[in-house]
């Protein structure tokens, strides 16, 4: 297997067993207000692989990255991740948490009308909402999304660790 997919595999795993938590600990239940940054960390886990695999990359190349070498890891690890994440998050909101969205919704709306957002708006950014969570809104964020967002730490860790063969040493 290669070992691009492989590390992609990881993350997308880890991504998904991180999810398990939030959701095992109440975080998108009982405790929505207090894990509503927690989500944030969960990036950490693939642009942590995603480094991983670049670094190795670099390693298995004798110590040279070339910049396509490593954009082509990231995005791979960033695509794989993608395609496991959309179908656990896709069976994740079926069967494990199908209540999710009317909690967060709930939560959501008593934060707007806290900030002081008309009828109208929150309206408008429930419709949004439930907007995104259509299927292939979420098939287009996951598969599309994913591997463009992980496109930018990609190029920052590569851009950091490249050395090519004609660089002076």
């Amino acid at each position: 297997m290669n070992k691009d997919v492989l590390y992609g595999i990881i993350s997308g795993a880890l991504v998904c067993a991180f999810v398990m938590v939030e959701y095992l600990m109440g975080f998108h239940s009982t405790k929505i207000g207090e894990g509503k940054y927690m989500s944030y960390f969960g990036i950490l886990i693939p642009v942590t692989i995603i480094a991983i695999g670049i670094l190795y990359k670099k390693k298995d190349n004798g110590g040279y990255l070339e910049l396509k070498d490593g954009m082509k890891t990231g995005i791979i690890i960033s695509l794989m991740t993608g395609i496991i994440t959309t179908v656990f998050m896709l069976i994740y909101n079926k069967y494990i948490n199908p209540e999710f969205f009317d909690i967060a919704m709930a939560f959501q709306t008593k934060l707007w009308k806290a900030n002081g957002n008309t009828p109208e708006e929150i309206k408008a950014m429930i419709d949004q909402y439930k907007a995104n969570q259509k299927l292939s809104a979420q098939l287009v964020s996951g598969l599309i999304g994913t591997p463009l967002m992980g496109m930018l730490p990609t190029l920052v860790i590569t851009l950091i660790l490249r050395k090519g063969r004609t660089d002076s040493v």
